[in-house]
Protein backbone atom coordinates (compact mmCIF):
# COMPACT_ATOMS: atom_id res chain seq x y z
CA UNK A 1 0.00 0.00 0.00
CA UNK A 2 1.61 3.08 -0.96
CA UNK A 3 1.60 6.23 0.86
CA UNK A 4 3.12 9.52 1.41
CA UNK A 5 4.00 10.63 5.06
CA UNK A 6 3.92 13.76 6.92
CA UNK A 7 5.45 14.56 9.82
CA UNK A 8 5.96 17.93 12.18
CA UNK A 9 9.62 18.28 13.47
CA UNK A 10 10.08 20.35 16.22
CA UNK A 11 11.86 23.56 14.05
CA UNK A 12 8.06 23.23 12.30
CA UNK A 13 9.54 21.92 8.96
CA UNK A 14 7.14 19.59 7.02
CA UNK A 15 9.08 16.63 6.20
CA UNK A 16 7.44 14.09 3.02
CA UNK A 17 8.55 10.59 1.75
CA UNK A 18 7.00 7.46 0.94
CA UNK A 19 6.95 5.51 4.51
CA UNK A 20 6.25 1.84 3.00
CA UNK A 21 8.52 2.09 0.21
CA UNK A 22 8.08 3.99 -3.10
CA UNK A 23 9.90 1.95 -5.05
CA UNK A 24 7.45 -1.47 -5.40
CA UNK A 25 5.65 -2.22 -8.63
CA UNK A 26 2.40 -0.78 -7.22
CA UNK A 27 3.86 2.34 -5.72
CA UNK A 28 5.04 3.48 -9.17
CA UNK A 29 1.88 1.82 -10.83
CA UNK A 30 -0.02 4.50 -8.52
CA UNK A 31 1.34 7.08 -9.85
CA UNK A 32 -0.83 7.19 -12.52
CA UNK A 33 -3.64 8.70 -9.88
CA UNK A 34 -1.93 11.35 -9.21
CA UNK A 35 -1.42 12.90 -5.92
CA UNK A 36 -2.62 10.68 -2.89
CA UNK A 37 -6.07 12.16 -1.33
CA UNK A 38 -6.72 10.66 2.04
CA UNK A 39 -5.36 11.64 5.03
CA UNK A 40 -5.06 8.68 7.99
CA UNK A 41 -3.59 9.62 11.42
CA UNK A 42 -2.77 6.61 13.27
CA UNK A 43 -1.91 6.85 17.01
CA UNK A 44 -2.51 8.98 19.81
CA UNK A 45 -0.18 11.48 18.41
CA UNK A 46 -2.05 11.14 15.51
CA UNK A 47 0.95 10.46 12.87
CA UNK A 48 -0.15 11.40 9.28
CA UNK A 49 -0.15 9.43 6.07
CA UNK A 50 -1.30 10.45 2.51
CA UNK A 51 -2.83 7.62 0.79
CA UNK A 52 -4.82 7.25 -2.55
CA UNK A 53 -8.26 6.74 -1.46
CA UNK A 54 -9.51 4.29 -4.30
CA UNK A 55 -7.07 2.07 -3.17
CA UNK A 56 -6.78 1.97 0.69
CA UNK A 57 -10.72 1.24 -0.19
CA UNK A 58 -10.37 -1.37 -2.27
CA UNK A 59 -8.50 -3.31 0.76
CA UNK A 60 -10.47 -1.81 3.68
CA UNK A 61 -14.14 -2.84 3.52
CA UNK A 62 -14.92 -0.32 6.59
CA UNK A 63 -13.02 2.80 4.71
CA UNK A 64 -14.78 2.17 1.59
CA UNK A 65 -18.05 2.61 3.73
CA UNK A 66 -16.79 5.06 5.74
CA UNK A 67 -16.19 7.63 2.52
CA UNK A 68 -19.47 6.73 0.87
CA UNK A 69 -20.84 7.07 3.84
CA UNK A 70 -23.82 10.08 3.96
CA UNK A 71 -22.43 10.65 7.57
CA UNK A 72 -19.48 12.01 6.34
CA UNK A 73 -21.05 15.41 6.39
CA UNK A 74 -18.43 17.21 4.30
CA UNK A 75 -15.70 16.89 1.40
CA UNK A 76 -13.41 17.31 4.02
CA UNK A 77 -14.45 14.56 6.36
CA UNK A 78 -14.72 12.15 4.15
CA UNK A 79 -11.03 12.83 2.96
CA UNK A 80 -9.72 12.47 6.20
CA UNK A 81 -9.82 8.97 8.52
CA UNK A 82 -8.53 8.03 11.81
CA UNK A 83 -7.31 4.77 13.52
CA UNK A 84 -6.39 6.17 16.82
CA UNK A 85 -6.33 2.60 18.75
CA UNK A 86 -3.62 1.74 15.93
CA UNK A 87 -0.01 2.09 16.83
CA UNK A 88 2.21 3.69 14.01
CA UNK A 89 4.09 0.63 14.21
CA UNK A 90 1.73 -1.70 13.97
CA UNK A 91 0.03 0.52 11.61
CA UNK A 92 3.11 0.04 8.74
CA UNK A 93 3.18 -3.33 9.22
CA UNK A 94 -0.19 -4.05 8.28
CA UNK A 95 0.25 -1.43 4.98
CA UNK A 96 3.66 -4.05 4.50
CA UNK A 97 1.62 -6.85 4.65
CA UNK A 98 -0.96 -5.96 1.98
CA UNK A 99 2.00 -5.13 -0.51
CA UNK A 100 2.48 -7.76 -3.00
CA UNK A 101 5.75 -8.94 -1.29
CA UNK A 102 8.31 -12.12 -0.91
CA UNK A 103 8.06 -10.77 2.81
CA UNK A 104 6.33 -13.52 5.29
CA UNK A 105 4.85 -11.96 8.28
CA UNK A 106 6.61 -13.74 11.67
CA UNK A 107 4.07 -15.00 13.67
CA UNK A 108 4.47 -12.14 16.59
CA UNK A 109 3.46 -9.56 13.62
CA UNK A 110 0.42 -12.02 12.30
CA UNK A 111 -0.78 -11.72 15.80
CA UNK A 112 -0.21 -8.40 15.86
CA UNK A 113 -1.82 -7.72 13.10
CA UNK A 114 -4.72 -9.74 12.47
CA UNK A 115 -6.95 -7.98 14.93
CA UNK A 116 -7.05 -4.67 13.24
CA UNK A 117 -7.14 -6.35 9.39
CA UNK A 118 -10.60 -8.38 11.31
CA UNK A 119 -11.68 -4.96 13.08
CA UNK A 120 -11.18 -2.59 9.72
CA UNK A 121 -12.19 -5.52 7.50
CA UNK A 122 -8.80 -5.83 5.25
CA UNK A 123 -10.15 -9.09 3.88
CA UNK A 124 -7.62 -9.70 1.61
CA UNK A 125 -5.12 -9.10 4.38
CA UNK A 126 -6.95 -11.70 6.86
CA UNK A 127 -7.13 -14.16 4.05
CA UNK A 128 -3.11 -14.05 3.93
CA UNK A 129 -2.65 -13.86 7.13
CA UNK A 130 -4.82 -16.89 7.57
CA UNK A 131 -3.38 -18.70 5.01
CA UNK A 132 -0.06 -18.07 6.76
CA UNK A 133 -1.04 -18.96 10.22
CA UNK A 134 -2.47 -22.53 8.72
CA UNK A 135 1.04 -22.99 6.69
CA UNK A 136 2.88 -22.26 10.19
CA UNK A 137 0.75 -25.67 11.94
CA UNK A 138 1.16 -27.22 8.37
CA UNK A 139 4.97 -26.97 7.70
CA UNK A 140 5.45 -28.16 11.49
CA UNK A 141 3.43 -31.35 10.89
CA UNK A 142 5.95 -34.24 9.75
CA UNK A 143 3.07 -37.02 9.22
CA UNK A 144 3.90 -38.25 13.11
CA UNK A 145 3.27 -35.36 14.75
CA UNK A 146 4.22 -31.76 16.10
CA UNK A 147 7.93 -33.07 16.32
CA UNK A 148 9.21 -29.20 15.95
CA UNK A 149 8.47 -25.99 17.52
CA UNK A 150 5.38 -27.37 19.44
CA UNK A 151 6.05 -24.45 22.14
CA UNK A 152 5.95 -22.04 19.32
CA UNK A 153 2.99 -23.49 18.62
CA UNK A 154 1.66 -23.73 21.65
CA UNK A 155 1.97 -20.06 22.41
CA UNK A 156 0.13 -19.14 18.93
CA UNK A 157 -2.77 -21.31 19.36
CA UNK A 158 -2.95 -19.45 22.93
CA UNK A 159 -3.42 -16.30 20.97
CA UNK A 160 -5.58 -17.19 18.43
CA UNK A 161 -7.97 -19.02 20.94
CA UNK A 162 -7.62 -15.91 23.10
CA UNK A 163 -9.10 -13.54 19.98
CA UNK A 164 -12.30 -12.16 20.27
CA UNK A 165 -15.35 -15.17 19.52
CA UNK A 166 -15.30 -13.53 15.82
CA UNK A 167 -12.42 -14.16 15.21
CA UNK A 168 -12.46 -18.31 13.97
CA UNK A 169 -14.80 -17.11 10.91
CA UNK A 170 -12.06 -14.54 9.79
CA UNK A 171 -9.20 -17.13 9.98
CA UNK A 172 -10.84 -20.71 9.03
CA UNK A 173 -7.57 -22.94 8.10
CA UNK A 174 -5.89 -20.94 11.17
CA UNK A 175 -8.23 -22.39 13.64
CA UNK A 176 -8.75 -25.70 11.78
CA UNK A 177 -5.07 -26.49 12.14
CA UNK A 178 -5.07 -24.84 15.66
CA UNK A 179 -7.87 -27.38 17.00
CA UNK A 180 -5.52 -30.54 15.19
CA UNK A 181 -2.53 -28.81 17.51
CA UNK A 182 -4.43 -29.04 20.47
CA UNK A 183 -6.48 -32.26 20.06
CA UNK A 184 -3.21 -33.92 19.60
CA UNK A 185 -1.07 -32.37 21.72
CA UNK A 186 0.52 -35.47 24.06
CA UNK A 187 4.06 -34.65 25.54
CA UNK A 188 6.40 -34.23 28.89
CA UNK A 189 5.18 -30.61 29.88
CA UNK A 190 2.77 -30.45 32.46
CA UNK A 191 2.41 -26.46 32.94
CA UNK A 192 1.85 -26.17 28.50
CA UNK A 193 -1.14 -28.88 28.74
CA UNK A 194 -2.40 -27.05 31.55
CA UNK A 195 -2.43 -23.38 29.87
CA UNK A 196 -4.26 -25.19 26.51
CA UNK A 197 -6.68 -26.95 28.58
CA UNK A 198 -8.88 -23.65 29.15
CA UNK A 199 -8.86 -22.96 25.35
CA UNK A 200 -11.02 -26.06 24.44
CA UNK A 201 -13.41 -25.62 27.35
CA UNK A 202 -16.47 -24.71 24.84
CA UNK A 203 -14.69 -26.01 21.65
CA UNK A 204 -16.93 -29.80 21.82
CA UNK A 205 -15.28 -30.64 18.82
CA UNK A 206 -11.73 -30.12 20.11
CA UNK A 207 -12.27 -31.76 23.97
CA UNK A 208 -14.11 -35.11 21.79
CA UNK A 209 -10.53 -35.33 19.70
CA UNK A 210 -8.53 -35.02 23.05
CA UNK A 211 -10.87 -37.27 25.29
CA UNK A 212 -10.85 -40.21 22.42
CA UNK A 213 -7.26 -40.13 22.50
CA UNK A 214 -7.12 -40.45 26.11
CA UNK A 215 -9.18 -42.82 26.54
CA UNK A 216 -9.62 -44.59 23.59
CA UNK A 217 -12.82 -47.18 23.26
CA UNK A 218 -13.54 -46.23 26.18
CA UNK A 219 -15.01 -42.90 25.51
CA UNK A 220 -17.51 -44.35 23.87
CA UNK A 221 -21.10 -44.08 25.24
CA UNK A 222 -19.76 -40.62 27.17
CA UNK A 223 -21.57 -37.28 27.08
CA UNK A 224 -20.36 -33.96 26.04
CA UNK A 225 -20.43 -32.90 29.83
CA UNK A 226 -18.58 -36.14 31.19
CA UNK A 227 -15.54 -35.23 29.04
CA UNK A 228 -15.63 -32.09 29.61
CA UNK A 229 -15.35 -32.81 33.74
CA UNK A 230 -12.89 -34.93 32.81
CA UNK A 231 -10.54 -32.22 31.10
CA UNK A 232 -11.66 -30.10 33.97
CA UNK A 233 -10.07 -32.66 36.72
CA UNK A 234 -6.89 -31.39 38.23
CA UNK A 235 -4.40 -34.54 37.44
CA UNK A 236 -5.73 -34.63 33.56
CA UNK A 237 -2.72 -32.51 32.16
CA UNK A 238 -0.54 -35.38 34.72
CA UNK A 239 -2.85 -38.22 33.19
CA UNK A 240 -2.03 -36.79 29.62
CA UNK A 241 1.72 -37.54 30.36
CA UNK A 242 1.19 -40.60 31.73
CA UNK A 243 -0.64 -42.36 28.85
CA UNK A 244 1.54 -40.75 26.69
CA UNK A 245 4.47 -42.81 27.93
CA UNK A 246 1.98 -45.75 28.10
CA UNK A 247 1.53 -45.30 24.05
CA UNK A 248 5.09 -44.97 23.55
CA UNK A 249 6.05 -47.62 25.11
CA UNK A 250 3.22 -49.63 23.40
CA UNK A 251 4.63 -48.39 20.23
CA UNK A 252 8.05 -49.49 21.27
CA UNK A 253 6.58 -53.06 21.55
CA UNK A 254 4.69 -52.83 18.86
CA UNK A 255 7.87 -52.12 16.40
CA UNK A 256 9.49 -55.62 17.22
CA UNK A 257 6.13 -57.49 15.82
CA UNK A 258 6.15 -58.34 12.51
CA UNK A 259 3.27 -60.81 10.89
CA UNK A 260 4.52 -62.31 7.96
CA UNK A 261 1.27 -63.04 6.95
CA UNK A 262 -2.36 -62.93 7.98
CA UNK A 263 -5.08 -65.41 6.68
CA UNK A 264 -8.71 -64.92 7.74
CA UNK A 265 -10.51 -67.70 8.31
CA UNK A 266 -14.15 -69.10 8.90
CA UNK A 267 -15.93 -66.14 7.02
CA UNK A 268 -17.38 -65.21 3.88
CA UNK A 269 -15.72 -65.66 0.58
CA UNK A 270 -15.23 -61.90 0.06
CA UNK A 271 -13.66 -61.39 3.61
CA UNK A 272 -11.41 -64.61 3.61
CA UNK A 273 -8.20 -65.17 2.67
CA UNK A 274 -4.47 -63.53 3.09
CA UNK A 275 -3.89 -59.75 4.02
CA UNK A 276 -1.02 -57.79 3.31
CA UNK A 277 0.21 -55.10 6.10
CA UNK A 278 0.34 -51.89 5.35
CA UNK A 279 1.70 -48.36 7.17
CA UNK A 280 -1.22 -46.03 7.49
CA UNK A 281 0.32 -43.01 8.77
CA UNK A 282 -2.34 -40.98 6.44
CA UNK A 283 -5.57 -42.82 7.68
CA UNK A 284 -5.02 -43.43 11.65
CA UNK A 285 -7.79 -43.33 13.77
CA UNK A 286 -5.93 -41.96 16.89
CA UNK A 287 -2.76 -39.54 16.83
CA UNK A 288 -0.67 -39.59 19.83
CA UNK A 289 2.86 -40.95 21.13
CA UNK A 290 5.81 -40.23 19.13
CA UNK A 291 4.49 -41.70 16.28
CA UNK A 292 1.07 -40.14 16.34
CA UNK A 293 -0.86 -43.55 15.96
CA UNK A 294 0.64 -45.11 19.46
CA UNK A 295 1.58 -48.81 19.04
CA UNK A 296 -1.57 -49.57 16.19
CA UNK A 297 0.09 -47.88 13.07
CA UNK A 298 -0.08 -50.72 11.06
CA UNK A 299 -3.42 -51.93 8.76
CA UNK A 300 -3.87 -55.61 6.87
CA UNK A 301 -5.26 -55.25 3.46
CA UNK A 302 -6.66 -56.95 0.67
CA UNK A 303 -8.55 -55.99 -2.59
CA UNK A 304 -11.30 -58.03 -3.69
CA UNK A 305 -10.57 -58.95 -7.94
CA UNK A 306 -14.52 -58.48 -8.54
CA UNK A 307 -15.50 -55.40 -10.19
CA UNK A 308 -18.90 -54.24 -8.81
CA UNK A 309 -21.28 -52.77 -11.75
CA UNK A 310 -20.33 -49.77 -11.60
CA UNK A 311 -16.49 -50.41 -12.48
CA UNK A 312 -15.60 -49.83 -9.11
CA UNK A 313 -13.55 -52.91 -6.67
CA UNK A 314 -13.84 -53.53 -2.75
CA UNK A 315 -10.82 -53.57 -0.40
CA UNK A 316 -11.23 -55.01 2.99
CA UNK A 317 -8.54 -54.06 5.76
CA UNK A 318 -8.45 -55.41 9.66
CA UNK A 319 -7.55 -52.51 11.73
CA UNK A 320 -7.14 -51.32 15.43
CA UNK A 321 -9.96 -48.39 16.43
CA UNK A 322 -7.89 -46.89 19.21
CA UNK A 323 -4.01 -46.46 20.15
CA UNK A 324 -4.61 -49.01 22.93
CA UNK A 325 -5.67 -52.15 20.60
CA UNK A 326 -8.68 -52.39 23.08
CA UNK A 327 -11.07 -52.57 19.73
CA UNK A 328 -10.43 -54.36 16.38
CA UNK A 329 -11.98 -53.92 13.21
CA UNK A 330 -12.46 -55.79 9.81
CA UNK A 331 -14.16 -53.54 7.34
CA UNK A 332 -15.07 -53.20 3.62
CA UNK A 333 -14.88 -50.23 1.57
CA UNK A 334 -15.65 -49.46 -2.60
CA UNK A 335 -12.58 -47.40 -4.52
CA UNK A 336 -13.12 -46.02 -7.84
CA UNK A 337 -10.30 -47.13 -10.78
CA UNK A 338 -8.38 -43.66 -9.78
CA UNK A 339 -7.87 -45.52 -6.08
CA UNK A 340 -10.74 -43.04 -4.68
CA UNK A 341 -12.36 -44.14 -1.86
CA UNK A 342 -16.01 -43.85 -2.54
CA UNK A 343 -17.86 -41.78 0.44
CA UNK A 344 -19.92 -43.66 3.06
CA UNK A 345 -18.33 -46.90 1.78
CA UNK A 346 -17.31 -48.14 4.80
CA UNK A 347 -19.11 -51.19 6.07
CA UNK A 348 -17.78 -52.92 9.67
CA UNK A 349 -18.06 -56.28 9.20
CA UNK A 350 -16.80 -57.75 12.40
CA UNK A 351 -15.98 -56.50 15.39
CA UNK A 352 -13.74 -57.68 18.71
CA UNK A 353 -13.38 -55.69 21.30
CA UNK A 354 -12.63 -56.60 25.06
CA UNK A 355 -13.49 -55.13 28.09
CA UNK A 356 -10.48 -55.72 29.96
CA UNK A 357 -7.38 -56.85 27.78
CA UNK A 358 -5.73 -55.32 24.76
CA UNK A 359 -4.12 -56.56 21.90
CA UNK A 360 -0.76 -55.37 20.09
CA UNK A 361 -1.67 -57.54 17.00
CA UNK A 362 -5.13 -58.51 15.10
CA UNK A 363 -6.52 -60.97 17.96
CA UNK A 364 -7.19 -64.48 17.02
CA UNK A 365 -10.28 -65.88 18.10
CA UNK A 366 -13.66 -63.69 19.99
CA UNK A 367 -14.45 -61.87 17.02
CA UNK A 368 -18.66 -60.81 16.70
CA UNK A 369 -19.97 -60.69 12.94
CA UNK A 370 -21.70 -57.29 12.40
CA UNK A 371 -25.80 -57.76 11.46
CA UNK A 372 -28.32 -56.00 9.27
CA UNK A 373 -29.64 -53.97 12.41
CA UNK A 374 -26.32 -53.07 13.46
CA UNK A 375 -26.02 -55.51 16.43
CA UNK A 376 -22.88 -57.97 16.92
CA UNK A 377 -23.20 -61.82 17.11
CA UNK A 378 -20.38 -64.57 17.95
CA UNK A 379 -18.79 -65.70 14.98
CA UNK A 380 -16.40 -68.56 14.23
CA UNK A 381 -14.52 -66.65 12.18
CA UNK A 382 -10.53 -66.85 13.26
CA UNK A 383 -7.04 -64.99 12.17
CA UNK A 384 -3.94 -67.13 11.82
CA UNK A 385 -0.39 -65.66 11.09
CA UNK A 386 3.18 -66.09 12.24
CA UNK A 387 5.74 -63.37 13.02
CA UNK A 388 8.88 -62.34 10.98
CA UNK A 389 12.07 -60.22 11.77
CA UNK A 390 11.26 -57.10 13.81
CA UNK A 391 10.99 -53.65 11.75
CA UNK A 392 14.16 -52.45 13.47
Amino acid sequence: MSSSEETEPENGNNNSGDALGSATAMSRRLQTFGSPDLAVTVGVDEHLYKYHSLILASQSLYVDTLLSSPAARTEQEKRRISFPDITRETWEKMMKYLLPTNTIPSADDLVEIIPFYDKYQFLDGMAYCDEILAELYIGSYDGYGYREHHMDLAWLTACIYDLPDFFPKSIPLAIKWGKRFLSRLWGDDEELIKTLLPLIENDNETTRAMVSTFLGRKCVGMTMNEMRDLVKQTDFPEQCIVRNSQISMLDEQRQKLQIAYLDVRGASDLVSGTYDERSCHHERHVYAGNHCGGAMGYIWEKKDTRLMDDGASVTLKVGAIDCYGSAWEIYSFTQTDDEEETEHSKKVLYRWENGIFTSLVPPKYGWEKAEDDETFVKSKMCLSYSFGKPYY
